[in-house]
């Protein structure tokens, strides 16, 4: 029988916390990187800013807001979910009402058919970023086991809405190219690929957190859609990989 003390557990903690933290920073940089370099992404976010500007500075504006009960979020330059949430807010409120709502500032911006397209695509990318970020962030208990569930969903939801986008899909593949990057330790083990010791994320603990719990075991490997063979190819593997450390 194994004897724990409380100081080890004290440790496992703390190292449980570290690592959901970096996994929390990576993602948001992963964010950033899928962000970089993508214009009209950055036009309509710049008109997303001045309005919410405004919103903030104009009692007519709070005005005609609030009898259309919804509001402009305000945003902090060094988050981007709160760009984020300054672009879903401003989407909430329909291009007809948003005309009218623009006409009230001192510096009128222009949203057009195609800026209305760009945020909604936008924002249906980022919303499992955002979802992944938030759970982090909060008091719930939430664990190191997180990690690879969260990183094998936002992959497939970014297979998945490729297929629907019309202006965004260089968001996408900025997305994907992060990913596979910042998070190679788990991207290769998922590819059955052999992990070098300098990887990212290459630690074994974080297949192993995910499997021994109850609420994730192996159910997230159903997101995959992998052949019978890859799938019971990569649980042995996994398994593998908790026998060699215990």
């Amino acid at each position: 029988m194994v004897n724990m003390s409380s100081s080890d557990f004290d440790e496992y903690e703390d190292s449980s916390s570290v690592r959901l933290s970096c996994f929390a920073h990576t993602l948001q940089l992963c964010i950033r990187d899928g962000l970089k370099n993508v214009p009209y992404i950055s036009k309509v976010l710049g008109k997303c800013q001045i309005l919410g500007k405004c919103s903030n500075q104009s009692s007519k504006i709070a005005n005609a807001l609030e009898e259309l009960n919804k509001h402009i979020s305000k945003m902090n330059i060094t988050r981007w979910n709160s760009e984020y949430m300054l672009m879903k807010s401003i989407l909430s409120i329909g291009k007809n009402d948003l005309d009218s709502i623009v006409k009230l500032t001192d510096n009128p911006v222009t949203f057009l058919n195609n800026d209305f397209m760009v945020l909604e695509e936008v924002v249906d990318i980022l919303e499992p970023f955002y979802d992944i970020s938030i759970k982090c962030q909060s008091d719930t208990i939430v664990t190191v086991s997180i990690v690879v569930p969260a990183i094998v969903h936002c992959i497939t939801h970014l297979l998945e809405i490729r297929k629907k986008l019309s202006f965004c899909t260089k968001l996408v593949e900025q997305l994907h190219v992060s990913i596979d990057k910042r998070f190679s330790g788990i991207i290769h083990r998922l590819n059955l690929i052999n992990v070098e010791r300098n990887e990212p994320f290459n630690d074994p603990l974080y297949f192993m957190a995910t499997i021994l719990d109850p609420s994730f075991k192996f159910y997230w490997l159903r997101d995959l859609n992998l052949p019978i063979n890859n799938e019971n190819r990569l649980k042995q593997n996994i398994i593998q990989l908790i026998v060699d450390e215990i």
